[in-house]
């Protein structure tokens, strides 16, 4: 059997401690044993924060890879609705793909449209939750900024030529 509780009042990262009196018994009267009354844990009262973003593995100017400090619940994770995307005039820029990471802690945003090389963007969270329910953090619903990047990757183009004074002369030209 179990009992579910509310405590307020929690510090988060600290440690806590609770304890079961022995005097606690079930319906048919035995007591708990001693070994099994008290147990320590860790508070986490915090919600998930943005700590960053990433343009790693990013294959489109419309996709952004947004890292929280802890995993996510998949469904809100996964949700489009929980984020937000603003240019720097506050326009929105609407998401069609929200997809969680196999670390739990990094979502891969796909917009519908374009980030601009070096122009500023912000990602707000407020709709995530962390794998115990908690809401996300108050940085996650102010945003977190970033800019855009031109993800194109660079065309080269590679000549080689061999000097005919000197058959071990080769000369390589690269060109981007």
């Amino acid at each position: 059997r179990a009992i579910a509780f509310t405590v307020t009042g929690m510090t988060h990262g600290a440690s806590y401690t609770l304890s079961v009196q022995d005097s606690i018994a079930n319906i048919y009267g035995s007591t708990l044993s001693t070994t099994a009354s008290s147990a320590t844990f860790f508070a986490d009262v915090k919600g998930p924060a943005i700590v960053g973003t990433s343009y790693d593995k990013i294959n489109s100017q419309g996709e952004i890879m947004i890292v929280f400090d802890q995993p996510l619940d998949k469904t809100t994770g996964e949700a489009t609705s929980s984020y937000l995307i603003e240019d720097n005039a506050g326009n929105s820029i609407p998401i069609t793909s929200a997809i969680l990471q196999s670390d739990g802690q990094t979502v891969l945003l796909i917009a519908s449209g374009t980030f601009i090389e070096n122009a500023d963007y912000k990602v707000k969270a407020p709709g995530v939750k962390d794998e115990l329910g908690n809401d996300s953090c108050e940085s996650s619903i102010n945003g977190f900024s970033f800019k855009g990047r031109d993800v194109t990757p660079p065309k080269f183009v590679i000549s080689a030529f061999s000097n005919a004074a000197n058959e071990n002369d080769i000369i390589i030209i690269a060109v981007s």
